[in-house]
């Protein structure tokens, strides 16, 4: 089994700017920083050979072409967050990528459940023990960060990515890209 996901992986210059971000958090546990992205699809643990399937059908999807922006940070969860993100604004190509991927997994045979949409990409996690330090550092630098924008961030493709969870977080690594690098 294979814990999988399907991300459109951000740009060099875009990972660059949000892991800089990223590691002046004042807590949690920051993101895998080398593979920042946006999360279309989250497939859970599979079989190699629905994976396969997923992956042959996905080849076949039309190329994308299309760019994203980013407009501030959020959260998730009560406070303390789960996890602190960068908040991408929601776009009709986005959405219709999402979709055209989600229908395609599903026809290869992996069953996806019904999920909210919140275009996202996680920079830190959080335990549900903040100090009150912690906590006011947080809220400072959420703060100072409210107003960050990054416009026409290129998509040009996405990825199939193994998530393998980790005593100190998950890693991610690319199992296959569409079109291919």
């Amino acid at each position: 089994m294979i814990r999988a996901f399907v991300a459109i992986p951000m740009p060099p210059d875009t990972r660059e700017a949000l892991a800089n971000l990223a590691d002046r958090i004042p807590a949690g546990r920051p993101a895998d920083l080398d593979h920042l992205h946006l999360t279309l699809a989250f497939l859970g643990d599979q079989p190699e050979d629905l994976l396969e399937e997923a992956h042959i059908a996905m080849e076949a999807l039309p190329p994308v072409d299309f760019s994203i922006d980013i407009n501030g940070l959020g959260s998730f969860g009560k406070w303390p967050p789960r996890l602190i993100h960068a908040a991408v604004a929601p776009s009709e190509p986005l959405t219709r990528l999402r979709k055209k991927v989600r229908q395609t997994i599903r026809m290869a045979g992996i069953d996806l459940g019904h999920e909210r949409f919140v275009p996202h990409v996680t920079l830190a996690r959080f335990s549900s023990r903040l100090s009150p330090e912690d906590s006011a550092r947080l809220d400072a630098f959420l703060a100072r960060h409210t107003g960050l924008t990054m416009k026409d961030i290129p998509v040009t493709g996405f990825a199939l990515y193994r998530s393998t969870l980790r005593p100190d977080g998950a890693v991610h690594d690319i199992l296959a890209e569409y079109p291919p690098e």
